[in-house]
């Protein structure tokens, strides 16, 4: 048996972990039982239908890294006169992103720089340097000349020179502490969309601007963790 590692959601929103029987020398027969440890919903794998795999729904409530609880698995095949079960941990952690919430104010073009200072930020307009290929970086950004040669896989960053560094600063906000966040996971996805460069200031907590996926996670992230450490 094994679980794959489910995607991160938004607080409300349900995530799913799917878990799969893996093939032996002889095809299991029957019914599985499959659920969360104490949890009174079940779900089946049909293995004579020829399924293997099954997405066990998890409900959300608040935002956080949460560790999820054992799966059951339970088989009574054929006639229920013998019946098995096992606790499995699969070590699988949920991220749980805050809700996004719209914000009316425009506080994403605060200005944290001097405004007589051009900052060097990511952009597309003059090559910098290669850094490691991250997961979810652009194909197109790819320096295939060095993975042509053999090299290991790198991504190419350029720059653009701006006057005014776009930060998103919960200190701004007059809200309470649960819709802030909210309203800052909504200007982190806006943003990101865009492919806006932004930095995120949570109290002690400072993230560079940047762009990107790997930006976009980042900051997704340590909103869920506020005020806890910063996510590594």
């Amino acid at each position: 048996m094994s679980a794959q590692q489910p995607q991160p959601v938004y607080a409300g929103e349900t995530a799913y972990l799917t878990v799969k029987a893996m093939g032996s020398a002889h095809s299991p027969k029957g019914m599985l039982e499959v659920g969360m440890k104490n949890d009174k919903n079940s779900y089946y794998i049909n293995f004579d239908a020829g399924e293997s795999q099954f997405a066990v729904p998890i409900a959300t409530t608040t935002r956080g890294k949460c560790r999820l609880p054992r799966v059951t698995l339970r088989c009574a095949y054929p006639l229920g006169i013998l019946r098995c079960w096992t606790h499995l941990d699969f070590g699988q952690e949920l991220w749980v992103y805050p809700s996004p919430q719209a914000a009316d104010k425009t506080f994403s073009e605060h200005d944290m720089s001097d405004g007589n200072k051009r900052n060097t930020i990511p952009g597309s307009d003059d090559f910098f340097a290669l850094h490691p290929f991250q997961p979810g970086d652009p194909l197109n950004k790819v320096a295939w000349k060095k993975v042509a040669k053999g090299g290991e896989w790198a991504s190419k960053v350029f720059i653009r020179q701006q006057s005014a560094v776009t930060w998103l600063d919960i200190s701004t906000l007059n809200t309470d502490i649960e819709t802030s966040l909210s309203m800052l996971c909504w200007q982190v996805n806006r943003l990101s969309r865009r492919q806006h460069p932004f930095g995120l200031k949570l109290g002690d907590v400072i993230i560079p601007p940047a762009m990107g996926k790997l930006h976009e996670q980042t900051c997704l992230e340590a909103l869920s963790l506020y005020p806890g450490s910063y996510p590594k």
